[in-house]
């Protein structure tokens, strides 16, 4: 692998736009829904919504993958059609790490592992890195708690964060040992 990094020109050319879209308020309709079978790859779940920004940046979505349908193994992406490459920012939780070779750190320092975020620097180039958040969360981090931790680090939707995890035509029903067949009735 090479020590030499990716510069992203395009980011470069937009980076004010970058950092307010990043840094503004954004905001998704909740829940958000991760029930599709990934055409790609079917042992997979996707979910996508539309975006709404602030200060947008192109047309934007929020995507996510969970992969093998675990939900210790996701990626959270915004999109967007304003860049090639798409990817604004995103996080990832899984088996694997990330390497920033390029920076001006200790190499012991340069692995970050999962889960952790990636948007692009200053520089163009593309960073992991972790936050207090993270760090202070129980790992690996479920889809559910990953979740609230992305739309806090990205500024998405601080009122009400929900996720619903669930493959398309299945209904989602809730195991109750001991259930209450007056639970909700109203008597006169």
């Amino acid at each position: 692998m090479s020590n030499k990094p990716i510069v992203d020109t395009e980011i470069l050319a937009i980076l004010n736009d970058y950092h307010l879209f990043l840094d503004g308020e954004k905001h998704v309709e909740m829940p958000f829904y991760v029930d599709r079978v990934d055409r790609n790859h079917l042992g997979s779940l996707k979910g996508e919504s539309v975006l709404t920004a602030n200060n947008p940046l192109g047309n934007t979505q929020l995507v996510c993958e969970m992969k093998e349908k675990n939900e210790y193994k996701y990626t959270f992406k915004i999109l967007s059609d304003s860049i090639q490459s798409r990817v604004l920012f995103r996080m990832d939780e899984g088996d694997y790490a990330h390497w920033n070779r390029h920076l001006p750190i200790p190499v012991e320092q340069q692995q970050v592992p999962t889960p952790h975020f990636h948007k692009k620097g200053d520089d163009g180039i593309e960073i992991a890195y972790r936050t207090t958040r993270i760090e202070e969360a129980s790992s690996p981090l479920n889809i559910h708690d990953g979740f609230e931790i992305f739309c806090e680090e990205s500024h998405i939707n601080h009122e009400k964060i929900e996720i619903q995890v669930l493959e398309a035509g299945q209904l989602s029903f809730v195991f109750e040992p001991d259930p209450d067949p007056l639970q909700g009735v109203i008597f006169p």
